[in-house]
């Protein structure tokens, strides 16, 4: 089972918390947690059409909800 996590404790995307994390695996399941927003988001399902197991591919949608908050 191959897996890809990645960690914002650098500060790598400035649009988001220092505290966000993200890890992915088998199935496309993904996990996503951001503490200091009370966040935790989690995916189940079938495979996803297309698949970019890049975690900076979620920095967006993570500043998306950021901005909301």
């Amino acid at each position: 089972m191959a897996s890809v996590g990645w960690s914002n404790q650098e500060g790598d995307c400035e649009a988001l918390p220092r505290d966000a994390f993200f890890g992915s695996g088998a199935g496309h399941q993904i996990l996503l947690v951001v503490p200091s927003l009370d966040l935790v988001v989690v995916r189940f399902g079938s495979l996803l059409d297309q698949v970019d197991s890049d975690p900076r591919s979620f920095h967006g949608r993570i500043a998306a909800i950021s901005s909301n908050r």
